[in-house]
């Protein structure tokens, strides 16, 4: 007498995958669902169809925020050395997404402001905020400090100083008026794809210069502000008088570029 196996009934299998969360929140790219037909044989030759359902997630390795256009970033440097600011003086900016690097939908302070500013006064506007040199705090801790500006999804923060920061204040880690902790916290509060950090001039405290290795060990340090961060460092000069603006990434085989702590450029 001929015996048959139970019959197997059709069936579907969902596989768990992790969230997109758990897995790669920031490089998640996108979800495709297929299936896959099997036939089993039991012993009298009747197929038995199973079906396999399986999510799979598929993601790419590129970086989760586009790369900063640094010959576009003159444009956005321009813009904020035609302010007509002097001196020793920062500048945080959040540029909407839809703008590129034009600050043209970006507040900027009139002939009062500039006076106000220039007599030690904040200048704070929804998407720029403009502070100078008021010791102990230098501009770019002032600039920071308790820093929110508006920003929309794919918005670009970019914070400049007319002097890169120095060692033992403003990229000292841990330090009173160190601006890691800051910029870390303004990322936070906000909804920017991009963020970096810009300076024109190395900075020499009471006309001295500072070694290459502590120049150096600051853009290290205030590289810390995010993953990377030191990609997202960039120097903003002219080399010589009569020449244009040109900015430079800081950040060259994962070492400080030389012509970010050169005084003579």
């Amino acid at each position: 007498m001929q015996q048959h196996l139970p019959s197997v009934q059709k069936s579907s299998v969902r596989l768990s995958i992790p969230s997109a969360g758990e897995v790669l929140r920031s490089n998640l790219h996108l979800c495709l669902e297929f299936r896959d037909k099997v036939t089993v044989l039991d012993t009298t030759m009747e197929k038995v169809e199973l079906w396999i359902i399986v999510t799979t997630l598929a993601w790419i390795s590129a970086p989760s925020s586009a790369d900063v256009d640094q010959n576009q970033l003159v444009k956005v440097i321009n813009e904020i050395r035609n302010m007509g600011i002097n001196g020793m003086y920062s500048v945080a900016v959040s540029i909407p997404k839809d703008d590129g690097y034009d600050l043209k939908n970006v507040p900027k302070p009139k002939d009062e402001d500039k006076k106000e500013i220039e007599n030690g006064k904040k200048f704070e506007k929804d998407r720029i905020v403009i502070a100078k040199l008021n010791s102990p705090e230098h501009a770019e801790f002032r600039v920071v400090d308790n820093l929110h500006l508006e920003s929309n999804e794919g918005d670009m923060l970019v914070i400049f100083s007319y002097a890169s920061p120095c060692d033992e204040n403003c990229a000292k880690s841990g330090g009173k008026y160190n601006i890691i902790d800051k910029i870390k916290n303004a990322i936070k509060g906000g909804k920017w794809e991009n963020h970096v950090f810009v300076f024109e001039k190395i900075f020499k405290p009471d006309g001295n210069h500072i070694t290459k290795d502590k120049l150096e060990t600051a853009l290290k340090q205030l590289g810390t502000f995010k993953t990377d961060g030191l990609k997202n460092i960039f120097r903003c000069y002219s080399p010589t008088s009569d020449a244009k603006l040109q900015c430079i990434s800081c950040s060259t085989n994962e070492a400080v570029t030389s012509a970010c702590v050169d005084y003579n450029l």
